[in-house]
């Protein structure tokens, strides 16, 4: 084992010129290991978000990895470089993608510092040829993000059940604090009605994420409920989605009443944002981990979620959170009613909700990252 006390040098590895939630854990994991002391140098693509974003948060970058399609070569080259002249003691790749080229650099010059490795998404597609062997096989230690991934990637990935654990990332307990916000404060800041019972959704919007569902549960809501209700959807549109996005704006625009619902953009920090509803809605049809969902718990909100995917490593259902069913937008309804018409349930929804969040901070995930870390450091040397 290392010295408690070691601070590290750790080679993050996230390629690729798009900005999502795989690049922006690495910024900020990369972030918070550098402010713990250790010294994080990221390998990504040239004249990428994560590029960008390194340089503004300060935070040591290579390019080189993948910069365009047909690069495999010339990354190869790049990450042998980097690892001569950084000499990391573990190396943390956050895409599957990008193992291939960290694996052959490692191989094919000897190198042996640890690799491990973060699955983050749910994949359908088999690895399990002689290559995936060969290039899996050099990890020395891999999570999922959520017990689905873990087992999803036990099934299509030629990994050993033993070298794969979970590790479900954290939020921030100190910015995601209900006691931090004034409710009519924040609903001031974001034009939200003063009065009425706000039901919100928080994500980008993607065919996947249930925008439509929660739309369409929204409408018959208002049907059904002589209440002064208003419906919240934030997030923006995802890149490349935008024409998705338009169908939705569309859809709302037909299903409900122009003054009761609010799209809201893409917002750095939700925590305000979340204070001001009184019911959330997570309808995302599989979703890996989803963290908002974990940051509207934070906030003390009752719940209503899918129960798919990665989710169930927060939410046990009928205790901190109401559980329907994928692409159901009558059952939304029916929970949302259900909670709207029950405020004493819909409060002890609320206050589990926040009770199981409080296992999730970011605190503690940092912890367990450098405490893996330095098991697998001390089980190579």
């Amino acid at each position: 084992m290392l010295p408690k006390n070691h601070n590290m040098k750790i080679l993050q590895v996230c390629g690729g010129p798009s900005w999502g939630g795989i690049e922006m854990q690495t910024v900020n994991i990369s972030l918070e290991l550098k402010n713990a002391g250790h010294r994080v140098v990221i390998f990504c693509s040239a004249n990428s978000h994560i590029a960008q974003k390194s340089l503004e948060s300060g935070i040591e970058f290579q390019t080189g990895l993948f910069n365009t399609k047909k690069s495999l070569r010339a990354s190869y080259g790049r990450a042998k470089i980097i690892l001569k002249s950084f000499n990391p003691d573990i190396i943390h790749v956050q895409r599957s993608h990008d193992l291939s080229v960290i694996v052959a650099a490692l191989r094919i010059t000897g190198n042996k510092t640890p690799l491990v490795f973060t699955r983050r998404m749910e994949s359908r597609l088999k690895k399990k040829s002689l290559v995936h062997r060969w290039i899996y096989n050099r990890v020395d230690k891999a999570w999922g993000v959520s017990s689905f991934v873990r087992d999803n990637f036990l099934a299509t990935s030629p990994m050993k059940s033993e070298k794969v654990g979970v590790m479900n990332n954290g939020i921030d307990l100190t910015v995601f604090d209900p006691a931090k916000f004034d409710k009519a404060e924040m609903r001031l800041k974001y034009s939200l009605p003063a009065d009425a019972l706000i039901i919100g959704m928080t994500g980008r919007i993607s065919p996947m994420k249930g925008h439509a569902d929660f739309i369409r549960s929204a409408a018959e809501l208002s049907k059904d409920m002589k209440k002064n209700l208003h419906f919240v959807m934030a997030g923006g549109a995802s890149v490349g989605e935008e024409a998705f996005a338009t169908e939705i704006y569309k859809l709302a625009s037909a299903l409900l009443s122009k003054d009761s619902y609010t799209f809201i953009e893409q917002q750095s920090n939700l925590a305000g944002l979340l204070s001001a509803l009184d019911l959330y809605v997570f309808p995302s049809h599989r979703e890996s981990f989803g963290n908002v969902l974990l940051e509207a718990m934070a906030m003390q909100l009752p719940i209503i979620a899918v129960n798919a995917g990665g989710v169930n490593d927060m939410i046990s259902c009928g205790k901190n959170a109401i559980c329907v069913d994928p692409q159901q937008p009558k059952a939304i309804y029916k929970a949302m009613k259900i909670l709207i018409e029950n405020p004493e349930y819909a409060s002890e929804i609320a206050f589990a909700a926040f009770a199981r969040a409080q296992c999730f901070s970011r605190k503690s995930f940092l912890e367990n990252l450098l405490k893996e870390y330095k098991t697998v450091i001390g089980n190579t040397l």
